[in-house]
């Protein structure tokens, strides 16, 4: 039983040493100049994660942000004097996160974005390239909702959409569509989302950790009309790919940028 209490003993003044030794670094760090010019570039360029929220029928997710991890940076720099090149970040990451709530319907951006996202349901592929050219003409990004049987038809134009930095989404209603669709994406290597388009998607969609959207904002025509009347930071608007979408787009960016807030992708909004 002596034994016993000599080995705690012994365990817990190794832990205090280690623990002291750690605290009286810091302290001598903290005076040392090469720290205080990192904690003053700190101040300056954390970013703090902007908290998202939960409402009855979905979420808003937060914006993660980056703070410097200063006693990494100094370790970097020690010897080598101060440099930005050798700062070390890490992640503020939001409770409400994208991980989190792959179970819950996704229904805006976060309106720290100061943006909103276009989604164009793929109606008649054949309108999907002329679409696309107004929206490069306007330098934004867009998002395309298709089914897997469509873009099983069409691999090479979305393929292309989707390099280009356009999202392509997943807006079918069951689940062997679905992983049709799932397995060319997967073969793409690139991020999507469900949406919701009169179908719970989120029971075919979570199981392979793909967040669901789904959005009050839908419109088939009046486009131009209906989002100067609902135009808000972080609103998700589906528009029905058809002429008038063709006709429409130009102004409706130009509508939105004028109101000083941009078109992102889907994936820039909510990440």
């Amino acid at each position: 039983m002596k034994k016993t209490f000599e080995y705690i003993g012994l365990l817990v003044l190794v832990v205090f040493s280690f623990y002291y030794t750690d605290k009286v670094v810091k302290m001598v760090n903290k005076n040392d100049p090469l720290m205080e010019q990192i904690v003053k570039y700190a101040s300056v360029n954390n970013s703090s994660c902007v908290e998202g929220y939960s409402t009855d029928e979905g979420v808003v997710l937060g914006v993660s942000g980056l703070v410097v991890d200063e006693y990494a940076s100094y370790s970097n720099m020690k010897g080598f004097g101060y440099n930005e090149d050798l700062f070390v970040f890490e992640e503020d990451d939001c409770s409400i996160n994208k991980a989190e709530y792959v179970d819950k319907y996704i229904i805006k951006g976060n309106e720290s974005k100061n943006a909103v996202s276009l989604l164009i349901l793929v109606d008649d592929v054949d309108l999907v390239s002329s679409i696309n050219d107004v929206a490069l003409s306007k330098g934004v990004n867009l998002n395309y909702i298709v089914d897997g049987e469509l873009l099983q038809d069409d691999k090479s134009l979305f393929y292309d959409l989707a390099n280009n930095g356009n999202t392509i989404l997943y807006g079918g209603k069951n689940e062997e569509d679905f992983n049709a669709f799932y397995k060319i994406i997967d073969d793409f290597k690139i991020d999507t989302f469900c949406v919701y388009n009169d179908y719970d998607v989120i029971g075919i969609c979570k199981d392979k950790g793909i967040n669901s959207v789904k959005t009050d904002f839908v419109y088939n025509k009046n486009f131009l009309l209906n989002i100067k009347n609902t135009l808000e930071k972080g609103n998700i608007y589906i528009l029905k790919g058809n002429k008038y979408v063709t006709s429409e787009l130009s102004s409706i960016i130009s509508h939105i940028n004028g109101k000083g807030i941009k078109v992102l992708s889907l994936y820039d909004l909510l990440n």
